[in-house]
């Protein structure tokens, strides 16, 4: 008789699982009628509408948070009926919601991330060789390089200074500054990019001479981690202005975006090469800001050069590097302490890829971004037959190999130059114009009992299948 009590007990929980499914435990919606306030992105279809929208605090309770006037675009706060009010009006593109957007560290195979203490020696870290970073030495041209994070570890004895030429942003959006990092993560990106060598001290990163790069520090991302569509954006406009070439961006979050697409688009038509990390969710679901076409996204691959658990892997994703226990610099105690840590994650391959960029680009600073771009892809170690694929992208990134292809063919072997750049820019495989067929999906779970939870008004449950049926269940 056990395999009848395990039947009912199936029977019992599957009743209990539809009875919720059909009573009064409905996910809500957000109410558009709602008090709550809330922000918002609004996209203005001209310059005359976008010079009016400060009037519209006037407007429904609506008050004007920031704006990126160049963009057309204004941060906004109301309810959800003033966003909805917004939408209709005849000045106004578009209106979305301001989403969440987060760091992508601290992850690793053990699930730890251990913290080392100041060393009197010099490591260089795995990743270095990986990507050929020691092969091939600075060019003529100084690449600024922007990092939107949490910020910088200004006082660490492995970074480059303010005498190095280093200076920075600070989002009074979000509180804190730029040269304090309270959290660590942006710290731990900016040393992969340029940790110094040959101080005897620390690690080394991929840019390792201060006097031959620059670094701008857009702190996009809050002392804990946490930003926002608007914060982002604001920063990579920083980055911009201030003459960036490069821009690193270990972070991510929210749904597609129509605004955040068209603003990228345009910093991408600036000669702007935008680099993001893929995401660390270890599926295939596309990931903001890195699966858009005008950003590269970089997924991580382990010490033995094969793709890490956690690595997002989709049709954007294009290129891959070192991003299982990066030993990198870090801050702790708010910012006070400085040492060294191994972290992992995609926010650990994407500087890899960033600092490998900057340094090729400083001997060919006559190329355009789409051209460096599809040169690092092209110069890629190919993990598969075809080329590339949703793991791997075109491969991992190969300092040297890239700075040679160049030699021999200079931009030209990055493609034409394009006007608009953005022309040229599709993303994952189509980049490097590979196109592959997407994986095959994993089969489906077998098909449930089909059951009855109550048989006419008797109150009798039914039985459809035999028990030997739920036994094979139970040995699976």
């Amino acid at each position: 008789m056990w395999f009848i009590n395990k039947c009912y007990l199936y029977l019992f929980l599957s009743c209990i699982i539809e009875l919720l499914k059909s009573g009064p435990f409905v996910y809500a919606a957000r109410d558009n009628s709602s008090s709550e306030q809330v922000k918002f992105i609004v996209k203005f279809k001209n310059k005359n509408a976008m010079s009016s929208a400060g009037t519209y605090s006037t407007f429904g309770g609506v008050t004007m948070e920031d704006e990126l006037s160049e963009y057309l675009l204004a941060t906004m706060s109301g309810t959800m009926q003033d966003m909805e009010k917004m939408k209709r009006r005849n000045d106004v593109d578009m209106v979305e919601m301001d989403q969440s957007f987060y760091k992508l560290g601290f992850i690793d195979e053990n699930q730890t991330s251990s913290y080392l203490s100041r060393k009197l020696y010099e490591d260089t870290p795995y990743g270095i060789n990986m990507v050929e970073a020691n092969s091939i030495g600075p060019g003529v041209e100084q690449i600024k390089i922007c990092v939107v994070d949490t910020g910088y570890g200004i006082g660490h004895e492995d970074l480059p200074t303010a005498s190095n030429g280093v200076t920075g942003w600070d989002n009074q959006g979000i509180g804190g500054v730029w040269n304090v990092d309270k959290d660590g993560h942006g710290t731990h990106c900016a040393g992969t990019i340029g940790a110094i060598k040959g101080n005897n001290k620390g690690v080394v990163g991929v840019n390792d001479d201060p006097s031959k790069f620059r670094f701008f520090i857009s702190k996009g991302l809050s002392d804990n981690g946490s930003g926002s569509t608007s914060t982002i954006m604001k920063a990579v406009n920083k980055c911009v202005q201030n003459g960036a070439k490069v821009i690193s961006m270990s972070l991510g979050g929210g749904d597609y975006s129509n605004i955040m697409k068209d603003f990228y688009k345009s910093v991408y038509d600036k000669d702007v090469l935008i680099i993001a990390a893929a995401g660390n969710a270890g599926n295939s679901r596309s990931f903001y800001p890195a699966s858009y076409p005008y950003v590269m996204s970089v997924g991580a691959v382990n010490r033995y050069e094969a793709k890490a658990w956690f690595s997002v892997a989709n049709d954007q994703t294009e290129i891959t590097a070192p991003g299982v226990g990066v030993e990198s610099t870090v801050t702790s105690n708010n910012g006070n302490y400085f040492g060294y840590s191994t972290y992992s994650g995609t926010s650990m391959a994407c500087p890899h890829v960033a600092g490998v960029a900057a340094k090729v680009w400083s001997h060919f600073p006559a190329c355009t971004n789409n051209q460096i771009r599809n040169v690092l892809l092209q110069s890629a170690k190919s993990k598969v037959n075809t080329g590339c694929d949703y793991n791997y992208g075109s491969g991992i990134v190969k300092a040297k190999a890239a700075l040679d292809l160049l030699e021999q063919v200079g931009c030209l072997a990055g493609g034409p130059q394009q006007i608009p750049l953005s022309l040229g820019a599709k993303g994952g495989c189509p980049q490097n114009g590979i196109t592959v067929p997407p994986p095959t999906p994993p089969p489906p779970p077998p098909s449930p009992p089909s059951r009855s939870c109550m048989s006419g008004n008797t109150g009798i449950l039914t039985l459809q299948r035999s028990a030997s049926y739920f036994e094979a269940l139970e040995d699976k």
